[in-house]
């Protein structure tokens, strides 16, 4: 087994522990309502609170290191004569995909620091920061999908096959319908939410308050968007694998046919 796919799989892996379990505990411990809460609400009180920046901050540093294995699996075949040749790229179309590859690294290091900082902020607290943090993921997110999707196509069926674009490009659609519903719906609920309400505390959002139903359908898209992301670095997996350190240290880009 390939060590480098640990990172893409942890990443798949850890997202949904670090929502279910941290929603479990804040509804075990009646922090939030069961039906459907933001997931950032679920880590407002301790330990859930604690055990939500820690293992967001684990997923950080795993996605950071994730998006610096794909664009060096990127740069690596297109580094390859051979490849090049195979997938009729030609001079101009490989420094299209190395441009969009090198938007792809920036991203890295904003997505990471977002994650920790939206983890590290708590909603109710320090607002202004964690939505900000919020709003980065929420955008610089689908982008990269976006960048990585176009990269697939131009890279299909050689590296990827066509069905793995195609896939890819759907999880990057629902993605971009996810955030726009959540906003939406979000701007809407705390609108009713303000015009009427009669619990005090918005954790415990119920359906007497105004602004209930808007604010379960921002939570389901949110969740919707945040779990989205596990399936999409799943599929860099198998791709990763095939990425070897050679001595140097350089690397080296080896397609199996068996």
């Amino acid at each position: 087994m390939n060590i480098l796919i640990l990172f893409p799989l942890s990443v798949t892996i850890l997202i949904p522990i670090t929502i279910f379990l941290t929603y479990l505990l804040a509804v075990n411990d009646n922090t939030v309502k069961p039906l459907l809460p933001y997931v950032s609400d679920c880590a407002f009180r301790a330990p859930e609170a604690s055990i939500f920046t820690e293992l967001v901050t684990i997923i950080a540093i795993l996605i950071f290191c994730t998006i610096v294995l794909r664009v060096i699996q990127v740069k690596t075949i297109l580094d390859t004569d051979s490849y090049c040749r195979l997938l009729s790229i030609s001079a101009t179309g490989k420094q299209r995909i190395l441009f969009v590859n090198c938007l792809s690294l920036y991203m890295a290091p904003v997505l990471s620091l977002g994650l920790i900082s939206l983890a590290s902020f708590r909603v109710i607290e320090t607002s202004r920061i964690h939505f900000a943090s919020a709003a980065v993921i929420f955008s610089v997110g689908p982008v990269f999908f976006g960048t990585q999707t176009w990269i697939s196509y131009q890279l299909s069926p050689l590296i990827n096959s066509q069905w793995m674009a195609y896939f890819r490009l759907s999880i990057t659609l629902v993605s971009v319908v996810s955030i726009v519903s959540s906003s939406g719906f979000t701007l809407w609920s705390f609108q009713e939410f303000r015009l009427k309400f009669r619990s005090s505390d918005r954790l415990v959002w119920t359906s007497a308050d105004g602004g209930y139903w808007q604010h379960v359908l921002a939570a389901l898209f949110e969740w919707l968007y945040l779990l989205s992301v596990g399936p999409f670095v799943a599929t860099f997996v198998g791709e990763v694998n095939q990425l070897k350190l050679t001595s140097g240290p350089t690397f080296e880009y080896v397609i199996h046919t068996d």
